[in-house]
C-alpha cells in the first residue's frame, strides 16, 4: 500500500514532465479585417507544412479566441484558418512564436455547383466526433487501424490509446464500460466496416456523481457503432498455414452489442511468434497500481 502511494505522484509528475517537454500550446485571435469585428466558429487547423493532413483543429470561441496544443516542435508544421465566406489563410508556425493573431478577409465566392459532404470531424461541447468512414481505407481492418489515422490519437504499440498525449480514463461501446482497461481486445476485434463514429469525451469524470466535485484531466472513448451492427451476431476470421516447418495462425473473434447486454468472444493461436497476449493488457492506471499491493 505504501509504494502505491508513493507510485501514483510520481507517475502523475512524470506525465506532466512529459508532457511540458514535447507540446507547445499556442494560442491568439482571429478578427474579420474589414471591419476589426471578432469571428467566432473559425476552424482552425494544425498541419505538416504543404500538405493538407490535419493533425490537431479547433475552433473558434465566442469571442473569435483560440488554444491549440501541438506535441512536437513547431518546426515544419502551419496554421490554417478557414471559414466560410472568407479566404482561408496560412500561417507557419515558428520556434520562438506561440501567440498568432490572424485577420481574414472576405470572399465573395461562386457557386457553379454545391456538393455537401458531411464534415469528418465535429464538436459539440466537450464531445469531439470523428465519422469513422472518412478515416478508413480499403486495407483497415480493426478499428485500431483507423484510430490511429484520427487527428489528436495515438495507439501506441502496447495498445494503449491517448488523446492529445493523455491516456484515456475511460473505453466505452455504445455507453457501456465492458472491458474496463483490457480494450485492445475490442479495438484490434472489432472490424472499422461495423463502427459508425468515435467519440472522444474531454475531461471525461466516469463517476457521475463527483462531475461537480472532481475534475478530470484524462479523456474517454465511445465506440458508437452503425445501426446493422447493433444487437446481431458480427465477427471476424482468420486463418493460414505453411509447411516446412508447419506454421500456423488462426483468429476467430464473435460479439453482439445489445442495449442491455454486450458479448464479445474471442479465439487466437499462432507458432509465428505473433503476440496475442497483448491485446488482454489492462491499460488502467488502478489496475497498474494494484500489482504492488
Amino acid at each position: 500500500m505504501k509504494l502505491k502511494s508513493i507510485l501514483a505522484p510520481l507517475l502523475f509528475l512524470l506525465s506532466l514532465s512529459t508532457s511540458y517537454a514535447q507540446s507547445v500550446e499556442l494560442s491568439g485571435a482571429v478578427t474579420d479585417k474589414a471591419t476589426g469585428e471578432t469571428m467566432s466558429g473559425v476552424l482552425v487547423t494544425i498541419r505538416p507544412a504543404g500538405t493538407t493532413k490535419v493533425v490537431q483543429f479547433t475552433q473558434t470561441s465566442i469571442e473569435g479566441s483560440f488554444t491549440i496544443k501541438l506535441n512536437t516542435s513547431p518546426q515544419n508544421y502551419e496554421l490554417h484558418f478557414s471559414m466560410m465566406g472568407f479566404a482561408p489563410k496560412t500561417v507557419p508556425l515558428k520556434a520562438d512564436q506561440t501567440v498568432y493573431n490572424i485577420r481574414l478577409s472576405e470572399k465573395a465566392t461562386e457557386l457553379k455547383e454545391v456538393i455537401v459532404h458531411a464534415p469528418s470531424i465535429h464538436q459539440r461541447g466537450d464531445t469531439i466526433t470523428y465519422i469513422v468512414s472518412k478515416f478508413a481505407d480499403a486495407q483497415d481492418k480493426s478499428l485500431a487501424d483507423v484510430l490511429k489515422k484520427m487527428p489528436g490519437i495515438e495507439v501506441e504499440k502496447s495498445g494503449a490509446i491517448k488523446y492529445n498525449g493523455v491516456a484515456i480514463n475511460k473505453f466505452y461501446i455504445e455507453g457501456k464500460d465492458m472491458l474496463g482497461g483490457k480494450y485492445g481486445i475490442a479495438t484490434n476485434n472489432i472490424h472499422q466496416k461495423d463502427v459508425g463514429s468515435i467519440e472522444v469525451m474531454e475531461n471525461h469524470q466516469p463517476v457521475k456523481a463527483l462531475e461537480d466535485i472532481s475534475f478530470s484531466q484524462n479523456p474517454g472513448i465511445n465506440v458508437r457503432l452503425k445501426e446493422d451492427a447493433k444487437a446481431r451476431w458480427v465477427g471476424t476470421m482468420k486463418a493460414g498455414a505453411g509447411f516446412m516447418p508447419f506454421l500456423w495462425n488462426a483468429e476467430v473473434a464473435l460479439m453482439r452489442f445489445k442495449k442491455k447486454s454486450q458479448t464479445l468472444n474471442t479465439y487466437k493461436t499462432n507458432n509465428i511468434g505473433s503476440d496475442i497476449i497483448r491485446e488482454t493488457m489492462s491499460f488502467s492506471v488502478d489496475d497498474f497500481l494494484s500489482q504492488f499491493g
